[in-house]
This record gives C-alpha cells, structure tokens and sequence, in this order.
C-alpha cells in the first residue's frame, strides 16, 4: 500500500505543513526604514517686530495677533501641518536617528534680547509592533526671554516624517495610549499680561502601498492613526517644573501587505516674559540599550586592562 496517498496520512501531512508555515506569517516581524522629513521654525519677538526663520525663505508672515494664541492648533498666521504625503515635509530634515536644531537670538543686547534655542528628533524600532513604537521626540528646548524685552515672543516648529513599514503582520501595527512625558520647567516674571504658553499636536496616518526604487505605489487611501497632543499653561508669574504627559490614542494599522507611516504635526511656545525648558523623558527601550552600551564598554575596557 502506499502511505502518501493514504487519506490519514495527507491530512496529517497539511496539517504538520499549515502548522510550519502559519506561525511565520502571522508572527510576522515588521520591518520599518525611515524615507524623509522635514522641519520649519517660525521664531518671533518684540511683539513681532522681529522675525525670522530656519530656513530663511519661511519669513516674514503675517500678523499673528496678540496673546493668547488658542490650544489645539498653529499660531495665526504661521504655517500648518503639511498633509500626509510620500513627498518629505518644508524645511531640513530631522528624523533617521539624527535631529535638526534652530538657534534665534534677536540681537536686542544684554538684559532685553530674546533667545530660543530648539532641536527635534526622532524615536523609532526597526522591528515595530505598535504604531507608537515610532515617534518625534525633543531632546532639548530652551526659550529665554530676558526680564527687559519688549513685548512678546514666540517659537514654533512645523513638521513631518515618513517611515516605510514592510513585512506587517496581518494584524498591522498595534495601536495604544502611548502618554509620552515631556519635562518642562521655567519661570515667568511678574507682571500684567505674563503668562507663558506650550501647545504641541501630532497627527499619525497610514497610506497602504510600497517602493518601486525611489517612487512609493500607493494601493489605497490614507487613513488616519488618530494624533497625540500636549497643553501647558503658566499664568502669572512664578517658577514651575512638571511632567507633561500626551493625550489622545492611536488606533490599529490596517495590515497584511505595508505602506507609508506618516508623523506630521506643530509645537510652539509662546509668552511675556519668560524662561521655558522641555525635552522629552527617555523612553524605557532606548535607557535599556543606553545602559547595555555601558555594559559593553566596561566589558571592554575590562578585557582591555587583562590585557596590558
């Protein structure tokens, strides 16, 4: 009798196959590889009597009123979010583990100049599982106004990142209520009017598709992840130091066959007069590989002093 061909045993055969080659594709790890971005800083003060931007060709606009400017969206008069695109976002990138900084001062002297000084950046896993397992993050923001400036001042970053994702598991990409921290601290001196104000909104969306060479294919609409947002608000004068954590969720990617992941967004500070600080907390994962590159250079140099 031959065995292969007995019904018993094929069935036992697919099902040892079905049992090898399912677990791959839906354990599938997705492979995720930074494409472009883009950042704009809009940088007034002297109740905007001065202007200027990074890069230079995003000056002068238009009024953008007095303070204050309302949460959940640009400053009058600044530019908006690009929508999300394949095409890299205004402005110098940022993203693929590097950062882009943006120094203004006004030039006002001693005592009465204003000064901001901001870099942006981004986190992100090669191996992602969650959508927010890639974000933008500040590693450092600080915004000097001097006690004799005139009038009120302003920075704000517009921006936008694009990361291809490929190999996605059937389930897509998981979404979640990430509650990133950002730490803020500074003070606003005493006054009528002081006040000193830090908005910040971060949309996330999905394009299906893939890369043919340099050119994304789209196989479907954008869909939005949903978007992520900060406020903070200090009202009258005083010094203050807290944690600001994000509100808002981000919802499941659709799955199966990849696409685009588009990060765009703005964050501006604002005030009169005033001195304010933020950067975003380390994540757990990047602490981790942090202290796991200590490890290995003490390990080394250990190794190096047995040797000599």
């Amino acid at each position: 009798m031959n065995h292969f061909f007995n019904p018993e045993r094929r069935s036992i055969l697919l099902m040892g196959v079905l049992l090898f080659v399912l677990p791959e594709s839906v354990h599938a790890v997705a492979v995720l590889t930074p494409r472009n971005s883009g950042v704009v800083s809009q940088f007034a003060s002297q109740s905007q009597g001065y202007m200027a931007a990074d890069p230079i060709p995003f000056a002068p606009w238009g009024p953008s009123g007095v303070l204050p400017y309302g949460a959940g969206s640009p400053i009058p008069a600044l530019l908006s979010p690009v929508l999300p695109s394949p095409f890299a976002a205004p402005g110098n990138a940022f993203a693929n583990g590097a950062s882009y900084t943006a120094n203004f001062n006004d030039g006002a002297g001693p005592g009465v100049n204003t000064v901001s000084s901001a870099t942006i950046s981004d986190s992100f896993l090669v191996a992602p599982t969650l959508v927010a397992d890639t974000s933008v993050i500040i590693p450092s923001w600080t915004f000097v106004q001097a006690t004799g400036a005139s009038g009120y001042a302003y920075h704000q970053m517009t921006f936008g990142a694009n990361y291809e994702v490929t190999n996605e598991p059937l389930a897509g990409l998981t979404g979640s209520t990430p509650n990133f921290p950002l730490t803020i601290s500074g003070n606003v001196v005493a006054g009528v009017g002081a006040q000193v104000r830090f908005d910040a909104t971060i949309n996330y969306s999905w394009q299906p598709g893939k890369y043919n060479g340099p050119t994304f294919v789209a196989q479907g609409p954008t869909v939005s992840l949903g978007n992520l947002s900060y406020n903070f608000v200090q009202l009258g004068g005083g010094t203050f130091s807290t944690t600001v954590f994000s509100s808002g969720a981000l919802n499941n990617s659709p799955g199966f066959n990849g696409g685009l992941l588009s990060i765009n967004g703005y964050m501006w500070v604002a005030g009169d007069p005033f001195v304010f600080n933020v950067s975003s907390v380390p994540e757990p994962a990047s602490m981790a590989l942090l202290a796991l590159g200590g490890i290995a250079l003490l390990r080394r140099r250990n190794r190096t002093a047995v040797g000599e």
